[in-house]
Parts: structure tokens; sequence; C-alpha cells
């Protein structure tokens, strides 16, 4: 009987030692601050585009996709909304149409990626943004001039 108890509060003690390293992994990796927003291109909703929060002074950068009301919130990992805290550089890229698939199939590339002119031209003062602590609402209202060409 009495190694039935120790080994009883041995796995009690197991237990209360684990918690707190269970508990550690679900506190995001850095301080986050929490971004949505909307785009909109000449007062239409903007529909499956990325938007990154790349970080000025290095770190991860945060990805968002816009539903087809324009909406987006951005995600620093799958698992964390949001993103590091400081100023970011913004960058709109556009997903290609079903059409692009459909016409694609037999080339080995995947479509239009960052980089290749599927971007947003967007000005000066949409370029960069400030992520605090909290929340906080980006929106960007584009035209169809901005839009790459297709």
């Amino acid at each position: 009987m009495p190694s039935l108890l120790r080994f009883q509060n041995g796995l009690a003690i197991l237990a209360l030692g684990i918690l707190p390293i269970a508990a550690g992994c679900s506190q995001p990796p850095v301080n986050l601050g929490y971004v949505s927003g909307v785009i909109t291109v000449d007062g239409e909703p903007l529909d499956k585009a990325t938007i990154s929060f790349r970080p000025k002074e290095g770190g991860r950068p945060s990805f968002g996709l816009t539903d087809s009301n324009g909406y987006y919130t951005v995600y620093h990992t799958s698992k964390f909304q949001g993103a590091e805290l400081g100023e970011h550089e913004i960058k709109i890229d556009l997903m290609p149409d079903s059409s692009y698939y459909a016409k694609e199939t037999l080339k080995p590339k995947m479509g239009p990626m960052l980089g290749d002119g599927s971007g947003v031209r967007l000005p000066s003062d949409m370029a960069s943004r400030q992520v605090e602590a909290g929340s906080q609402v980006y929106d960007f209202a584009l035209t169809k001039s901005q839009l790459p060409k297709r």
C-alpha cells in the first residue's frame, strides 16, 4: 500500500510540474498588437487580397487575407492574432483568380507571388503603420490605378 501512495504522489507532483509548462505554451512568443481593417478599391471591398505587416526593425511579419467585405485581421502565427509592436512596412498583394490556375496548370510556377509586380502601389502615407499594444484599425482606401495590371 505505501508504494501505491508513493506512486500517486509522484503522479501528482509530475502533473503539477507540467502544468506551468503547458500553460506557458498558450502565450504569444512576443508582445503583439491586434490589427484589423478594411481594404477598398474605389469604395468597393477588395476580396482575396493579402496584407502583410513587416517589422522595420526585424522580426516576424504578420499576414492577413481579406474576405468578401474587404475585412482583414492579421496573424503573427496560425495560432496568434496580431503583429509585433513597432513600425511596420505594409504590403498588399492580390491573389490570382481561379482562371489563372486553369490556364497555368502545366507550368511549374504557382502564380503571382510577392515581388513579381502583383503588389499594390501604396503611396508613402499608406506604406507604413505603427503597431501598439491593444487594438488598432487600419483601413486602406485604394484606387484602381494603384492595382497591378493583370
